[in-house]
């Protein structure tokens, strides 16, 4: 059973865990409004990662690794995370590495768009303890270094028109022009889809991203427009 606060420090509750993997999994003494952590996050530098289990984030934070917790239900929402943002432009999500996992990736993914913040992909097969305490912390670090950017994940997880709707329907979240373009160019060069084809279906909201783009990445659109389009 683990004790649950909310940002302020104040209690609000108890998250327990099956220790049997037996269903349901996790119990909660309330429908909390917050995520499990938050009044930890500020002991810790770096981006913060956001997991899925109450045992995921002891082993984290106790490794010196800034950590949240979904508290068992997979996504995040952006009323209990609207102060994340103070801690960086950056955020990594890993979730179970199923359909489930993927799942919540791609709802969590324009929650911290719309808090313009960069969500990171980390793809790994076992569960965030497990994978530290196997590679153990400065192994750990260069994982996450080599997690892809959200648009990257789409681009690679969904291919061709699975892909762009996805990455319409997130990136339509985000209202930091900078992230916005970083993060079109990331899709374009990943997916092979010409940046252009975004704009058919986002209502115009991003034409002159699209036109901004082009102009900061020349080489990527010739390139990329020169070839053949997978959709």
């Amino acid at each position: 059973t683990f004790p649950v606060y909310d940002r302020l420090g104040t209690l609000i509750g108890f998250i327990g865990r099956s220790i049997r993997d037996e269903a349901p999994k996790y119990y909660k003494t309330a429908e909390m409004g917050c995520v499990y952590g938050l009044n930890l996050i500020n002991r810790f530098s770096g981006p913060a990662i956001i997991v899925e289990g109450p045992i995921d984030h002891a082993v984290l934070t106790q490794n010196g690794f800034k950590s949240i917790d979904t508290m068992g239900i997979g996504m995040i929402y952006k009323s209990t995370l609207s102060s994340l943002r103070q801690h960086g432009n950056k955020a990594y999500l890993y979730f179970d590495y199923d359909e489930a996992g993927a799942m919540a990736t791609a709802k969590s993914i324009p929650v911290l768009y719309s808090l313009g913040i960069l969500p990171m992909v980390v793809e790994a097969k076992k569960d965030p303890d497990e994978t530290l305490l196997e590679l153990g912390a400065d192994r750990f670090r260069d994982m996450l270094s080599e997690s892809k950017t959200a648009a990257q994940w789409i681009a690679t997880k969904y291919k061709g028109i699975d892909a762009l709707d996805l990455f319409r329907k997130t990136i339509t979240h985000c209202q930091d022009e900078s992230l916005a373009k970083i993060e079109m160019a990331h899709f374009t060069k990943e997916s092979g889809i010409p940046v252009t084809a975004m704009a058919s279906s986002s209502s115009g909201m991003y034409d002159h991203y699209i036109l901004d783009c082009v102009k900061l990445y020349p080489e990527l659109y010739t390139e990329v427009m020169n070839s053949e389009c997978p959709i």
